[in-house]
Formats: structure tokens, C-alpha cells, sequence
């Protein structure tokens, strides 16, 4: 069964459905880099695919994680292959990414880590939750057009995404990656992995220079760095940032605008009005009162 949401969110459980919906409505080209997240379950069975000229196998009880801008290419599966299948925006990916920064203090190593092995094995425990969290999406999509969706698909993300962390604790390369100075990674990594520390502590800061500053380094070679790690600016990922952040306080705090533009360091209320509108679409207050917010 195929299930879609806005013609980009697609959940699946035949990987044949899932091509032809992509080929035929247009959804994704699969001649290009995919703009999505796409996360298979492999229930039973086995399957080879090609990601990014790589050939990976996946067999029963694996995940296979492609982050966005992939490039799919051919697959072969045995009869008994049975799998669920979730394909979703990047943009989607990038605010479950943001979020985790409070969360999760070490994501970054952890999504590296994700980018070299996107084959996870997983233990029972862990493969009932993954599977609990396939059923609840597909019933979730399978019910009417609710309110708060946006909302409660990017919930079902996170908790899905910081199951997926916690199960990466103890990879050994991770915790490689956590000493003072990692020894597995380039310069170019460390910075780019400090930058994000960074913006998880100090995100209300928007200038790359101020940033720039405390790595010892200039502001065009961190954009350099960010646009190479990431495929986005230095100021980019800022802006996201705070864009996550003052979405959230308008969400979930009876802060007053004026109170919001104070505590994220904008020097008036119009100042803050305007960023918002230029990044979001809408003032402060449509969006808190709920003007915004489809994909």
C-alpha cells in the first residue's frame, strides 16, 4: 500500500510501488540527486541496492537510512523481501535535525556516522520500537486530513530520530569522534562539528563573524567549510536556527512578541518582525495564530 502526503511525504511497504508512484507522478526524478529522506525497514528477505555508486546490502532486521540528495540506482531484492519504506522532504529532515540539538549534545558525530554506514542492524527491542513508529505513521496518514499535522508528523520524526541516536551510543567510532580533538576526522570536520556546538549553545547569535571569531578562523573560510559539509552558507544554517527557535517560542510560550525579540538579542520589536516575515512569510502573529503551517 502507498500512502502520500502534499505529493512528497510517501510511505510504502513495496519498493515497486513506491519507484513507479515516483516515475510516474513526478514526485522525485530519479535520474537526479533525491531532495528527501528515505528510510527502509527490511522485515524479511534481502536486497542490494546502489546509493551514490555504492552497493549496499540489506537484510532482515536492517535499516537503511539515505540522508537527502542521494542519488538511487539499481536494486535487486529475493522473493521473500518485505520491507517498509518512508520517503520524506528534506526540509522535514532539516528541522528534525534542528531540534535535536537540545536533545542530543553529540547528533553530529552520530549523523556522520549514519553517512558512512546507512545499514543498521537492529536488536529486538529496538526493531519492535521502529516498527511501532512505521504502523503509527501509516495509520496517522491513513486517517482524514487532522489539524496540527505538520506538527504531530514532525513529533513522530523527532521521536523516531532520537530513538535512532540513543541506539548509536555505543559505536565506537562515535565515541572516537567525542574526544577533545577527533583523530578519524578531517580539520575541515572539527570545525564544521564545532561551529554546530556552537549554534546549539549560542544559536541567537546571527552574524558568521561572531562565530568565525571563536574558531579562530575567517568568516569566508567557515562559509567555505559549511557549504562543503552541508551544501548551505554559514548564514544559512544560522538563520535556520533561530528561524526553529522563534517558531518554537511562538508555538509553545505566551511570551509576548516584544518579550521574544528581547530574549533572542534583536535590537527592537520591528527589527524582529521584519526577520521573521522575510524567513517565515508571515508576522510574528499570524504565525502564532496558526497561519502557517503546511510543508
Amino acid at each position: 500500500m502507498l500512502q502520500k502526503v502534499t505529493n512528497i511525504i510517501l510511505i510504502t511497504d513495496q519498493i515497486d510501488a513506491l519507484q513507479a508512484a515516483t516515475e510516474q507522478e513526478h514526485v522525485y526524478d530519479l535520474s537526479a540527486p533525491i531532495p528527501a529522506l528515505c528510510v527502509l525497514y527490511c522485515k524479511q528477505g534481502s536486497m542490494q541496492v546502489n546509493i551514490n555508486n555504492e552497493v549496499y546490502t540489506i537484510g532482515a532486521h536492517d535499516m537503511f537510512i539515505c540522508q537527502p540528495n542521494f542519488l538511487f540506482g539499481h536494486y535487486m531484492r529475493t522473493p521473500d523481501f518485505a520491507s517498509e519504506i518512508l520517503c520524506a522532504p528534506a526540509k522535514l529532515f532539516d528541522e528534525v535535525v534542528l531540534s535535536c540539538f537540545k536533545y542530543e549534545p553529540h547528533w553530529w558525530e552520530k549523523q556522520l556516522f549514519v553517512q558512512r554506514h546507512p545499514v543498521i542492524h537492529l536488536k529486538e527491542e529496538q526493531e519492535e520500537l521502529f516498527k511501532a513508529y512505521f504502523q503509527l505513521l501509516s495509520k496517522y496518514l491513513a486517517s482524514p486530513r487532522q489539524t496540527n499535522q505538520r506538527e504531530i508528523l514532525r513529533a513522530i520524526a523527532q521521536a523516531a530520530a532520537l530513538e535512532v541516536l540513543a541506539y548509536l551510543d555505543n559505536v565506537e567510532e562515535i565515541r572516537l569522534a567525542r574526544q577533545d580533538k577527533p583523530c578519524d576526522i578531517s580539520q575541515k570536520d572539527y570545525i564544521f562539528h564545532r561551529f554546530l556546538e556552537l549554534l546549539q549553545s549560542k544559536g541567537h547569535h546571527r552574524e558568521v563573524g561572531w562565530y568565525a571569531s571563536r574558531l579562530a578562523i575567517t568568516p569566508r573560510y567557515l562559509g567555505v567549510i559549511c557549504k562543503t559539509k552541508s551544501g548551505k552558507t554559514a548564514s544559512e544554517l544560522i538563520n535556520e536556527v533561530i528561524v526553529e527557535q522563534i517558531k518554537e517560542r511562538l508555538h509553545q510560550s505566551d511570551d509576548s512578541i516584544k518579550e521574544i525579540a528581547y530574549m533572542m538579542d534583536f535590537p527592537n520589536t520591528s527589527f524582529f518582525c521584519r526577520y521573521v516575515r522575510s524567513h517565515i512569510g508571515v508576522s510574528p502573529l499570524a504565525y502564532r495564530r496558526g497561519k502557517l503551517r503546511e510543508f
